[in-house]
């Protein structure tokens, strides 16, 4: 347990090991402590596109901003609505991502 979601998500980008370099897939539209936790670990932070009916990162955007250099995605649940995790745990599966959940909203 931690005492806010910002410690929370510092711990688990910490323990994923990000390097320089490495990139996670970001809502566009969250709390700057998604992107804040990523970039802290010199990671770089993308941006991903959400949808306009959920404000959740849009599952069917993944592949577009997916690089060589892609390590995670950092989906978050906006406003108690869920992501379509189902298909964002596929899509990280099939390649080899970590998926880190941001549920403080």
């Amino acid at each position: 347990m931690t005492p806010s979601c910002m410690l929370a998500l510092e711990l688990a980008t910490l323990i994923s090991n990000f390097k320089i370099g490495d990139e996670v897939l970001v809502p566009d539209f969250t709390f700057v402590t998604t992107a804040q936790s990523v970039a802290l670990r010199g990671a770089t932070p993308v941006l991903c596109d959400v949808r306009s009916d959920t404000l959740n990162i849009d599952e069917s955007r993944l592949e577009e901003a997916l690089t060589a250099k892609t390590k995670a995605i950092m989906p978050i649940h906006y406003a108690g609505i869920s992501a379509e995790m189902d298909r964002i745990n596929n899509f990280a599966k099939e390649h080899n991502l970590l998926v880190i959940e941001d549920r403080a909203q």
